[in-house]
């Protein structure tokens, strides 16, 4: 009899460090694809007249309280949705386990790499030091590598 092959089963896990799989993970769930930003780039633009140009100018430099947007540079989607509902599928079956040092760490992987947050960032929210999300991140990666031998991560090489 032939067995059914699962998503798990069939996804390439050696594509992308497990670090990357969160970022690629994350990246799906916001709707980051290539084909999204192909589309953004094709829409026309609206272009200002000299007036429009000079008043938006004058509004920005009389602006007090403005602050230029910290942008950093996003992550495209590059996984399918089987393989995202395959990771999903691990995320899942982590957070039910009844543990809160791990479920402490994967929410520091998760705001690390899911939700783009910098160190400074989580462990200022989290009123902690910089070193101690060092840590959770590591312990979070090692259990991960772990549970799962296929995802390896990078952070651990080093």
């Amino acid at each position: 009899m032939n067995a059914a092959v699962t998503i798990m089963q069939t996804t390439d896990w050696t594509r992308f460090s497990t670090e990357d799989w969160f970022r690629q993970f994350g990246a799906w769930m916001n709707g980051n694809t290539e084909v999204k930003r192909l589309v953004y780039k094709s829409l026309p633009t609206r272009k200002l007249n000299q007036k429009q140009r000079e008043q938006l100018i004058a509004k920005y430099m009389n602006d007090e309280s403005f602050r230029e947007p910290v942008v950093r540079r996003g992550v495209t989607c590059q996984i399918s949705d089987n393989e995202a509902r395959a990771f999903q599928r691990i995320i899942l079956d982590i957070r039910q386990i009844e543990s809160e040092p791990l479920q402490e760490w994967m929410d520091v992987v998760w705001a690390r790499f899911v939700m783009n947050e910098s160190v400074r960032e989580i462990a200022t929210n989290r009123e902690t030091s910089i070193i101690q999300i060092q840590q959770d991140t590591k312990c979070g990666l090692a259990f991960i590598s772990g549970r799962y031998p296929n995802l390896i991560s990078g952070l651990l090489k080093k």
